[in-house]
């Protein structure tokens, strides 16, 4: 679940002030484990797919250590 959160926030900051996330799924293809005391690294990245006058679709990838760790993240920032 906190994969999913990461990227939501992750679209948010793309978003900025002058737009809203209004929708944002995903699946958990594998899970992230982070053992006491160690830092891990996930790479999430985003691809616009879909553009229209009042929102903006986005296709998320989320990785760790080079495996994909969401699967079907979608988002939808409405624009204000």
């Amino acid at each position: 679940m906190l994969t999913m959160a990461l990227a939501g926030r992750y679209v948010t900051k793309w978003a900025g002030h002058s737009a809203a996330v209004t929708e944002i799924s995903s699946r958990f293809t594998k899970p992230v484990v982070v053992p006491a005391g160690v830092d891990v690294e996930i790479t999430i990245s985003a691809v616009i797919e879909e553009v229209s006058a009042r929102q903006v679709k986005l296709d998320i990838t989320a990785e760790c250590a080079g495996v994909k760790v969401l699967g079907m993240a979608k988002a939808t920032v409405s624009l204000l």
